[in-house]
């Protein structure tokens, strides 16, 4: 009787802590899941994407690439064919920082601080404020006369965004893509970390000389649907906060640590008493 009574009292408080942690467990996976209020269906349809086109910008890394019937007049463009010249700073600034050993590559070309690309045979062309549709068009009539039914591709050659605070791998990333997502951006930076705030991220934009500071919730597909927070523009800086602070953090591995030694005293006791 005595063994029974001692087995219930000891037996209690243990399934009050293990419901007690099973809760606790569960509620803290609920609020780690992105985007909670989806519909529960196979497939969710969601609101297509603007397409926004990126303006190009001092200090902007383009990457060009001349194409035309003649692969050897067009490789003349795609190569630094500029001697026997006097440079400026500026000039050398904008100049390929890089070049592909394959000249269908194209070259990459820096905006120097006044807006300008020097290109070979071309010149200074001003490139800032325009898309790398614009670039292109204007660069496919400066070429026309020189090489036959000329083709020029025009590409960003790097997307750089910011993920700061709490997340696994914090630090600014250099994207490939031309249009890249606030989920690759996060994906970047290793996702959030367990204890991040999902219904807080801010998000620091300066674009177009307009500095703003976005605040966004995770657990909501809105998300999804917004262009104006789910399309990254450049040099965009996701900041996550702590959902707790480092002292609570602490205080929960110290009191996980102090739940198992006293569990552990329990069922020592118990199979003491019983033995």
């Amino acid at each position: 009787m005595i063994r029974n009574l001692f087995a219930l009292k000891v037996h209690t408080p243990i399934v009050a802590i293990l419901v007690m942690l099973i809760f606790s467990a569960c509620s803290s996976t609920k609020e780690m899941e992105y985007f909670q209020d989806l519909p529960n269906t196979t497939v969710a349809k969601l609101a297509e994407m603007p397409d926004d086109q990126r303006v190009i910008a001092n200090g902007d890394e383009i990457n060009v690439v001349f194409v035309a019937k003649d692969d050897a007049a067009a490789a003349y463009f795609n190569k630094t064919a500029l001697t026997n010249a006097v440079t400026t700073e500026s000039e050398n600034l904008s100049r390929t920082s890089s070049m592909n050993s394959n000249s269908g590559s194209g070259m990459n070309y820096l905006v120097d601080a006044n807006g300008y690309i020097e290109f070979p045979q071309i010149g200074r062309v001003r490139a800032v404020g325009m898309t790398s549709g614009q670039l292109k068009e204007a660069l496919t009539k400066m070429v026309s006369d020189k090489l036959k039914d000329p083709i020029v591709d025009v590409r960003f050659n790097s997307f750089r965004i910011s993920v700061i605070g709490d997340v696994r791998n914090p630090g600014t990333y250099t994207l490939s893509m031309q249009k890249p997502t606030l989920l690759e951006a996060l994906a970047a930076a290793g996702d959030l970390a367990p204890t991040a705030k999902r219904y807080d991220v801010q998000l620091y934009r300066d674009y177009k000389g307009e500095r703003k500071i976005t605040r966004i919730d995770l657990r909501k597909q809105d998300v999804l649907n917004n262009p104006d927070v789910f399309l990254m523009k450049h040099n965009d800086v996701l900041i996550v906060k702590p959902a707790i602070n480092t002292i609570a953090r602490e205080n929960v591995t110290r009191f996980t640590a102090i739940t198992g030694l006293a569990i552990g005293i329990v069922t020592l006791a118990f199979t003491i008493a019983n033995n």
